[in-house]
């Protein structure tokens, strides 16, 4: 079921840290693949390496919530310490190896180090040496994870409880267990120990609950030195010779610290049971791992009930509740299902996406780490719905200790009857993947799994008719299995009593951000902005202004300050520019530039995109490009504002997947609420002071000479006697803004900001009107046709005798759709769509003509010139070249800062490449599979027959491949 590739890359991967040619070349014979397959697959992923790391793996989360708390800073500070430079990624010796990682999952503890399995959370620049000191320590010693077993007498009328997910234990928690489990050791103390599902609120944690006499205690922030004081509230020791050593070892402590050691037993913050909880039912109770513990709770009911009932009763209930999919655009659960079950093929699959890859988002982890057993009762039901054989988990490498939990809950889960209940021959695996942001996109994940590289692929069909080894597949993410048993075990009474009329039930958020509440929080859909943001966030930190929230991770949107009224629901957020994609929430102050967060979200997601169609692959690089001169220094032209906004536009409706699709919305959404802003960027100025070149930080004539700032800067800048006034040398300040963020007196400030930006007005957002015929035509530039199933509008352009220009398209060959100069506009959809490759759909109205669509194609033209570097005098096409063609016909133009990025030439016995020249029209890896393919991706991407040579080319097929190229990068030699 499962491709054997990926597993087996990573597993090589952990054995030797990277990836041996020996080892891939005995991999190649041991699944019968080319060395060219493994090659461009591995090097889609970001897991793998070519060449040997250090002994130790450094990742310093450069999500949302850290990087807006400065994780660009820490890595720099990390560099520094391991005297890394240029391109170097390993010290010396051998023992670190530091990279940056999309996300780590635990945003409200920014900034998140992880290295190899221990997370560190609130890393700062003046902290590096003692995070590694630590970890050097944890290292030596055993490591042994918390598990299920709590150890401690059953009978204990006192029970202590205890978080130990991801996030707890970078916030401490697995010493405070450690602490507590000595405590109880040495003294003999009469107390049950428990692990359980986190409550959700890191901003408490290590938060410990100790049940005594029906009473719950609960202390937050907890610390090793403030244990004693806590069990000696609640406990004493067995004997009196032990409790005269306790009160000893006790008032030892009190004076040492000059204080109690007892935490306040009522907090002001909010309490435990606040929430709405549904999927998050019993956080802070339950063990995790704990099957029967679940069941008294009510676990296993609804899948007993699934079990029992037809299928269409369990359709009907999720559809009557009107769950939608909680992992992006919310497409309506039962409706899928429905979809699923209706399909002929069998037998059918059932995937669990917990990819989780949004910088600023920890649901899923969460979810997994705390509630595993309601997630896999929600896939059980799933499959004994579809009666499907196969269920996948594919979640992310990066989330190590929610892999651990899930796979011990299924090894549990194993024996018992639940497991059977879809069927005898029912499996569940867990598949790890390797690193790739598009993968969460689920044709892309599919592709995964069958040991390709992660590309899209065009849809229709859907999955759910044609999707994992073309069986149909019912895939969703997390939270939306999570809520499954919520829904069954009433009907869906209570899921219903929450939410909007077009929206019911809880939505999970991972709040994080600017601001003092951080965790992971259910609330109604429906709940306004303001809401979340003030009363389940505790409002701005200290001093600030909450400015605006990001929702929907990098494919979501801001909402400023002033439209926090709205609604949390689905149609409301995209009405607004934002989206409630899987439920990241990032709150901003004043602080935070919103230019340089969206070139922040564009550099990630540019970096991610799959690199197949050229407005995702180029247009993403060059509209960084446009965002960093407009954060740079020096002049800008008046237009740049409308280029970035047009060619955002582009990329939104001609990318041919959702990654692409959405990843402009950001910046437009940014641009629509905080216009202004951008404007000060035109002339020069960076109101928040986080854009480097138009940054200079000064102390004012309020600093108090605390010098917390001098201790705080990474590369010594800073000039501070006790007492007085700091200065800072200009020569060495790199603009990080950590002594702005850590005066306690606001001295600090960007001299070079200008004047305060003007009030921003609410302006409509631009809304999209489909325009359709009738179901049994289509209609092309105002003219009606037939539809006929299975066409595109390239078999149409055959027939009519259209003239529809191509570059990537062959004849006798599938549409590849990756240079887009053959789009066509879809005015049902609102965007453009490839003739060669998308099929027609019923009613459905397309333009081939007109001046919208020649401006796109143009686009396209001069974004796959950046790869060109068009010295025709010089090219094997001699004037033969239907890409020059093409570009003289639409008036398409190199922009500027475009060089191409390939110089090299390859000549080899019967063909040479030009890879300065190459357009990545695919037409040659379409015509040569065997011998070539794309490697790596994104800007990186490149034509190669890699690890073998050019000279394995038969000389036929070389000149078959000078003949089909349309740029001149190909030229056969005799």
């Amino acid at each position: 079921m499962i491709h054997p590739l990926l597993p087996e890359l990573i597993e090589l991967q952990n054995r030797d840290r990277y990836l041996r040619p020996e080892a891939l070349a005995e991999l190649s014979r041991k699944l019968s693949l080319s060395l060219n397959h493994i090659h461009s697959v591995a090097s889609f992923y970001h897991a793998f390496r070519f060449t040997p790391c250090g002994k130790h793996q450094i990742k310093v989360c450069v999500g949302a919530a850290c990087y807006v708390k400065g994780a660009e800073a820490v890595y720099a500070a990390f560099a520094d310490h391991l005297g890394l430079s240029g391109d170097q990624d390993t010290s010396a010796d051998g023992l670190f190896t530091l990279s940056k990682v999309a996300c780590l999952g635990c945003c409200m503890l920014a900034v998140a180090v992880q290295i190899d399995r221990h997370i560190f959370g609130q890393v700062k620049t003046g902290n590096i040496s003692q995070v590694i000191e630590s970890f050097l320590q944890l290292a030596s010693e055993d490591d042994t994870a918390p598990g299920a077993g709590s150890g401690g007498p059953a009978p204990a009328q006192t029970e202590v409880r205890l978080c130990c997910c991801s996030s707890c234990r970078a916030a401490g928690s697995a010493r405070i267990l450690q602490a507590l489990q000595e405590e109880r050791r040495r003294h003999s103390l009469d107390f049950s120990l428990k692990t359980v599902g986190c409550h959700g609120l890191s901003f408490r944690a290590p938060l410990l609950t100790v049940r005594s006499e029906g009473l719950y205690y609960h202390y937050d922030q907890v610390q090793e030195h403030t244990l004693k004081g806590i069990l000696d509230r609640h406990l004493r020791a067995s004997t009196a010779i032990r409790r005269l050593s306790w009160q000893a070892q006790l008032a030892l402590h009190r004076w040492y610290n000059r204080s109690c050691a007892c935490q306040p037993e009522v907090s002001s913050s909010p309490e435990i049971g606040q929430y709405a909880r549904l999927v998050t039912a019993n956080s802070g109770q339950d063990q995790p791992e704990d099957l029967a513990e679940y069941q008294q709770h009510g676990g296993f009911r609804a899948l007993q009930r699934a079990a029992q009932m037809p299928p269409e009763r369990v359709l009907q209930i999720l559809e009557a509740a009107q769950l939608r999919g909680r992992g992006g655009g919310g497409f309506p659960t039962g409706q899928k299902w429905r979809l699923a079950v209706s399909a002929k093929r069998q037998p059918k699959v059932v995937i669990c996406n917990a990819d989780e890859g949004d910088p600023g988002a920890f649901m899923d982890r969460m979810l997994l780490e705390s509630y595993p057993c309601r997630v896999l009762e929600g896939i059980l039901i799933a499959a004994c719905v579809l009666q499907a054989k196969h269920a996948i988990i594919y979640i992310r490498d990066e989330y190590t200790q929610a892999v651990s939990v899930l796979q011990r809950t299924i090894d549990k889960l194993r024996q018992t009857p639940f497991y059977r209940l879809p069927g005898e021959d029912f499996q569940l695996q867990l598949f790890k993947g390797a690193g790739a942001f598009v993968c969460g996109e689920e044709t892309a994940l599919l592709e995964s799994l069958q040991g390709q590289r992660g590309i899209p692929r065009r849809r229709p069909p859907f999955p759910v008719s044609e999707g994992l080894n073309g069986l149909p597949t019912l895939i969703n993410n997390v939270e939306t299995f999570a809520c499954v048993p919520v829904i069954l075990q009433d009907d869906g009474e209570l899921f219903r009593s929450y939410g909007t009329a077009s929206s019911k039930g809880t939505k999970a958020f991972a709040l994080a951000g600017k601001v003092r509440q951080g965790g992971l929080i259910e609330v109604p859909i429906g709940i306004s902005i303001a809401e979340i943001v003030d009363k389940y966030g505790g409002g701005a930190e200290a001093g600030h202004t909450v400015k605006a929230v990001m929702i929907g991770g990098p494919s979501g949107g801001c909402i400023p300050y002033r439209n926090f009224a709205l609604p949390v629901d689905y149609e409301t957020l995209q009405q607004h520019g934002a989206m409630m994609g899987s439920g990241g929430l990032v709150v901003l102050d004043e602080r935070d530039c919103m230019v340089d967060l969206s070139l922040y979200f564009l550099r990630f997601l540019k970096d991610e995109s799959c690199g197949k169609c050229v407005f995702c692959r180029e247009g993403l690089l060059r509209l960084c490009a446009l965002l960093e001169e407009l954060t740079g220094a020096g002049r800008k032209a008046p237009e740049l504002l409308t280029e970035i906004e047009t060619l955002a536009r582009h990329i939104k409706q001609g990318s041919l997947c959702a990654l692409g699709q959405t990843a402009p919305n950001m910046v437009l959404s940014a641009m629509h609420a905080f216009r202004s802003e951008f404007e000060a960027h035109l002339q020069g100025h960076c109101p928040a002071g986080k854009c480097r070149e138009l940054t200079e930080f000064q102390v004012g004539d309020d600093c108090i000479g605390c010098s917390k700032c001098a201790q705080s800067c990474a590369v010594k800048a800073i000039v501070c006697e006790p007492l007085e006034a700091a200065r800072i040398d200009q020569s060495k300040c790199v603009k990080c803004g950590v002594c702005r963020s850590i005066c306690p007196r606001s001295a600090i400030r960007n001299v070079l900001a200008g004047a305060p930006v003007a009030d921003e007005h609410d302006l409509p957002f631009p809304v999209f009107l489909p325009r359709t015929v009738s179901p049994a035509s289509i209609a092309v530039d105002g003219q009606e046709y037939p539809f006929r199933e299975g066409w595109c509008l390239l078999d149409y352009a055959q027939e009519q005798h259209w003239e529809v220009p191509t570059l990537c398209h062959l004849e006798g060959r599938k549409g590849s759709a990756h240079c887009l100069v053959c789009a066509a506009w879809d005015a049902s959809l609102g965007r453009f769509v490839p003739s060669c490759e998308n099929l027609v759909q019923p009613g459905h109205v397309y333009e081939l003509q007109g001046e919208r669509v020649r401006a796109f194609r143009r686009e396209a033209l001069a974004l796959m010139l950046r790869r060109h570097d068009f010295r025709c005098g010089t090219c094997a096409a001699k004037g033969d070249c239907r890409f020059f063609d093409l570009i003289r016909a639409y008036g398409a133009k190199k922009g500027k800062k475009m060089e191409q990025c390939f110089p090299a030439r390859v000549s080899s016995r019967h063909l040479s490449f030009e890879a300065g020249k190459c357009i990545l029209c695919h037409r040659c890896t379409t015509l040569a599979e065997d011998y070539l393919s794309m490697h790596h991706r994104s800007e990186a991407a490149c034509v190669s027959p890699a690890p073998g040579s050019w000279d394995d080319l038969p000389a036929d097929l070389c000149r078959r491949l000078a003949g089909h190229c349309p740029c001149g990068a190909l030229r056969f030699i005799e």
